[in-house]
């Protein structure tokens, strides 16, 4: 075979001086937080970060860089997390990462406009985070919007969830606890994080919203700590515009 193009390392069809990501294919160019850094090799895909620092591991704990920047890290001081799944929505061709219906990809973004139910393939990890951006939301009497890791959201799964009352609820579906505390005014752009982690003593869920400046957060405890894997988004009476899902996981190592 003959040697990659020089001027076109990765074979995109962008030259080098103008790929957004050049050691990646990438013909589309996406950039979804637009910091110039295309979304294939952005380790912070949904937070404008140009300078891709990824130094607080070294800087904390004198720890290797775990391949996730600065800006989006949720647990800075320690290592061994990755960007395991991103979803822009920029393709309609990414809807065939779900299982499901409901849900149409559009401008950008998954939109929902009454009841919808998604469901990707497994990811593992005995930590599992799974944020959502959201442009647009609005309820029906009743309605909610979910999202969910390892289960489908609705049955199974350790999920965050905000309702047209104005709560935020954080839920072990399977029968295990909700815990519930009030959101803040949901004026988009909103960031819906469910964080499930098995390590340790006390397995739990995490639920937080970011809106207009004000971040609210709740915990429940969980019971089941199998690692399925799968993540979910679920809309029942709400019209809604998800402009990406991000999903980062840790695995911790096992004895033989």
């Amino acid at each position: 075979m003959p040697d990659a193009n020089p001027d076109d390392v990765d074979g995109d069809g962008v030259v080098n001086a103008q790929d957004n990501c050049p050691r990646f294919t990438n013909a589309d160019q996406h950039d979804e937080d637009g910091d110039g850094v295309g979304d294939i090799c952005d380790n912070c895909p949904t937070i404008a970060n140009a300078d891709q620092a990824d130094t607080t591991e070294a800087a904390i704990n004198g720890q290797f860089p775990d391949g996730v920047g600065n800006a989006c890290d949720q647990r800075p001081s320690v290592s061994n997390d990755n960007v395991a799944r991103f979803y822009s929505f920029a393709s309609a061709a990414q809807a065939g990462s779900f299982i499901g219906s409901g849900w149409t990809i559009d401008a950008d973004a998954a939109v929902s406009t009454g009841t919808a139910m998604w469901r990707a393939s497994p990811e593992r990890g005995e930590i599992a985070i799974l944020v959502a951006e959201i442009g647009a939301l609005s309820f029906t009497a009743g309605g909610e919007l979910t999202i969910a890791v390892d289960g489908d959201g609705i049955q199974s799964g350790s999920a965050c969830t905000l309702r047209d009352t104005g709560e935020l609820l954080a839920r072990e579906l399977a029968g295990g606890a909700t815990m519930t505390t009030s959101a803040p005014a949901l004026a988009p752009p909103i960031t819906l994080l469910v964080w499930r982690s098995v390590v340790g003593a006390s397995p739990s869920i995490t639920c937080r919203v970011t809106s207009a400046g004000e971040t609210r957060s709740v915990e429940a405890p969980l019971v089941e700590t199998t690692t399925v894997g799968n993540q979910a988004l679920v809309a029942a009476g709400a019209v809604s515009s998800v402009t990406s899902l991000v999903l980062y996981t840790s695995l911790f190592p096992h004895p033989p």
